[in-house]
């Protein structure tokens, strides 16, 4: 049977409520096994702040145009982001151009449509509550959303009713209205003004508290002690920012996870038309709680009787008071599991007297660390965790020898912690160099030569993602002017130039089987039916020219990179359509030169050929503009590939002398010169501005040669040997002297190489 195909509006996809709600579809997907494909756009007649440079942020929209019944069973809407600016009547409007798909409205309602939302009610009851009741603040204002939308409304009738029912004053001076984002410095600088002695603010989620927090710092106030502040959704940034902000516990990914759910039994004809989905109150120190009181030594006496008895139970109860949250939506996280070792062992050393293992606890706070950051959860949890712990160990009275192995997890811990940043920063350096790497080896193949999109989808597996397609238009397509907000007209074809449904298996489309109409893009005829997809739409334009589009699947880590790479295949794309565009005009001589360009060029690896590189090579050494200035000559050889071609065959033996190409240009800048210059030999040139040594080059070639590795499933290592020589420019430079040199010199980096270029399986 197959698989159905759900659809999911998004807007910006950088908001942390968007991105919890797309964890949980992904989640709701595979549980479900149906496909999701996912649409983000940007907000439907939304106001920015610079309306010149965001002047066509409009195009984003047009990417939910390509939903239609051909190709999506069922919609999910998260109308209650993308539609934040618009009116009821105009929600209804934009929704109209989706009739005949199913549509299921998310933390939104509107009469009509079936929808899954969040109780905003019984959550923000409570901590309302306890602002009067336990704290004793008199003076409550809010920040509320605006006024079209439906959570927005719910809160901020909360927030009245509660007043009223204690006797305190809801006056319209009291309220501010936000727009949802940390963009709200303005209105509560007014309310502050308009009530100077409020003790309490109440915001209708958490990204205008982040907004509060930074007005409050610059009035002198100090949250929790001068001014009490309650959020909702208690999104990660909650238990990030300091002091902690007390928040409702709305949560966006529980929400995506059964918004697919909910959309599945609509479609079976259920009789449900609105689901919600529970919050409750997270109490921090914003609002003066404290998140780990002592606890009493009756009540650690007792712990200890129950360890007798059941160590197991006693370790979970552990578990649920602190990752009451987790458990849920981390379900089978190696984190959870490490953190009950951790637990549990030092229960055993509390209680039953043993020794605590050192060396053990170094690999739980690495496994810890690493998984937490990889899965986005919050890492203050581990600390605080520790600090639950230490309090247990000082009610039963102080222990040094546990104090200490305390203090040296804590100590790991931010050594892991630390760790994971520069790796996640090295992670960031590469995916870098290989989103600006996209344009210019797209255009090293030249104009007409669909293997420019080869190449693209080549970086996107050597960037993690595990599935594409790749689209562009014959024409490039003009869309109305931003006063349009719905109804985009999109084109009817394009051209699948590339795609992988493996990584391992990059392909491009014969010319006669490109064209795919716009039913077909979530199911042509390449895309493999036994698979499950969760994948991006993203859109490939310039200004007002859609040129094609991505449809992408990509690790969920990876998702914040996206942007990135799209504006660099915007760019190159719209490059090489100029070029073409040139291409066509040129007259005979113009042809000729361009046909000489291309005798310069390695037709296997896109870079030069040995005639290229000393042509261009010499150019730029003696080229005037560079006397004086240091070069650095790098000469690199692709160790056994004799071995490869023997023991897996010359295609592989292909894609390991492409990969050695790319890596050499991802290493240095597009303005150097990178050629093959014999079977497995190669030939780079930098000029070097900032004092970089060949040490320091070879050490940044190895190191993006280490990332190739990493994240290459082949079954086989990609080995180079490199060495380095430097020269100074100038006109009577010998270019054959310094190849010659770095020769000799490269047969003892030889040596080093790896004996077996297979993994160990």
């Amino acid at each position: 049977m197959k698989r159905k195909n759900v659809g999911l509006f998004l807007s910006n996809m950088k908001d942390a409520f968007d991105q919890a709600i797309y964890r949980g579809a992904c989640v709701g997907s595979e549980e479900a096994d149906v496909n999701l494909f996912v649409f983000p756009g940007r907000y439907l007649k939304g106001q920015y702040a610079d309306p010149e440079r965001t002047r066509t942020d409009y195009q984003y929209n047009t990417v939910f145009s390509y939903a239609r019944k051909a190709n999506i069973d069922v919609l999910l809407v998260l109308s209650g982001t993308i539609g934040t600016v618009i009116s009821e009547e105009e929600k209804r409007t934009f929704l109209r151009d989706y009739e005949g798909i199913p549509t299921i409205l998310v933390a939104d309602r509107l009469d009509g449509y079936p929808s899954i939302a969040f109780d905003n009610k019984s959550g923000l009851r409570r901590g309302i509550e306890e602002l009067i009741e336990k704290k004793g603040c008199r003076h409550i204002g809010m920040v509320s959303g605006p006024m079209t939308n439906e959570d927005a409304l719910e809160r901020l009738q909360v927030y009245r009713e509660v007043l009223a029912a204690h006797d305190m004053e809801t006056a319209d001076s009291m309220v501010v209205y936000g727009n949802f984002s940390e963009f709200c410095e303005e209105q509560v600088r007014d309310l502050l003004d308009r009530n100077p002695e409020l003790d309490a603010v109440v915001f209708a989620n958490d990204q205008m508290a982040l907004g509060g927090y930074e007005v409050f710092r610059e009035r002198g106030l100090i949250v929790g002690r001068d001014i009490m502040v309650l959020g909702f959704d208690d999104s990660p940034a909650a238990g990030h920012i300091s002091p902690g902000l007390s928040s409702v516990r709305a949560d966006a990914e529980e929400l995506g996870r059964l918004s697919v759910h909910f959309a599945l039994k609509h479609l079976k004809k259920y009789s449900i038309t609105a689901e919600t989905v529970g919050t409750t109150l997270v109490r921090r120190e914003s609002t003066g709680d404290i998140v780990n009181g002592m606890p009493d030594p009756a009540a650690v006496e007792a712990m200890s009787a129950e360890w007798k008895e059941d160590p197991e139970k006693t370790v979970q109860l552990l578990m649920e008071q602190h990752y009451s949250k987790e458990l849920e939506t981390f379900a089978g996280a190696s984190f959870l599991s490490d953190s009950r070792t951790f637990i549990s062992d030092f229960l055993a050393c509390l209680f039953d007297g043993k020794e605590p293992d050192e060396e053990k606890n170094t690999y739980l706070c690495d496994g810890v660390i690493n998984d937490m950051v990889k899965r986005g959860a919050d890492t203050r949890l581990i600390y605080t965790l520790i600090d639950r712990l230490r309090d247990i160990m000082l009610a039963r009275g102080k222990d040094e020898k546990l104090g200490e192995f305390l203090y040296h997890s804590v100590m790991h811990l931010g050594l892991s912690l630390a760790h994971v940043k520069q790796q996640h920063d090295e992670d960031a350096d590469f995916v870098q160099w290989m989103s600006n790497s996209i344009a210019r080896d797209m255009l090293s193949y030249g104009p007409g030569n669909d293997k420019t999109y080869w190449s693209v989808c080549d970086k996107l597996v050597r960037l993690g993602f595990s599935a594409a397609f790749l689209y562009s238009l014959e024409e490039p397509f003009v869309n109305q002017d931003a006063l349009v907000w719905h109804g985009f007209k999109v084109p009817e074809e394009f051209l699948l130039k590339s795609f992988f449904n493996d990584p391992s298996d990059i392909l491009l489309v014969p010319e006669d089987k490109q064209k795919v109409s716009g039913d077909e893009i979530f199911d042509n005829r390449f895309m493999d039916e036994e698979r499950r997809y969760t994948m991006i739409l993203s859109l490939i334009h310039i200004n007002d020219e859609q040129l094609g589009y991505l449809l992408c699947e990509l690790a969920q880590n990876r998702v914040k990179d996206l942007p990135a790479i799209t504006a660099q295949l915007c760019a190159a794309m719209k490059i090489m359509r100029m070029l073409n565009e040139t291409q066509k005009y040129l007259p005979g001589d113009d042809a000729d030169e361009y046909g000489m360009r291309s005798s310069k060029l390695d037709e296997l690896t896109g870079v030069y050929n040995r005639r290229g590189f000393k042509e261009f090579a010499e150019a730029l050494i003696r080229d005037p503009i560079h006397m004086g200035q240091m070069a650095i000559l790098v000469y690199a050889d692709l160790d056994n590939l004799k071995q490869i071609n023997e023991r897996l065959g010359h295609s592989e033996g292909d894609f390991a002398l492409r990969s050695a190409a790319n890596i050499l240009s991802d290493s240095l800048r597009g303005t150097d010169v990178v050629a093959r210059i014999g079977g497995d030999e190669f030939m780079a040139l930098a000029l070097v501005r900032d004092g970089t040594k060949g040490s320091q080059l070879k050490s940044r070639i190895r190191s993006v040669l280490e990332q190739f590795n990493d994240n290459s499933r082949k079954d086989f290592f990609v080995e180079i040997s490199v060495c380095c020589v430097e020269l100074i420019c100038d006109e009577s430079v010998n270019l054959d002297h310094y190849m010659n040199m770095i020769d000799e010199k490269l047969a003892e980096e030889k040596k080093k190489k790896r004996s077996d270029v297979m993994r160990v399986q």
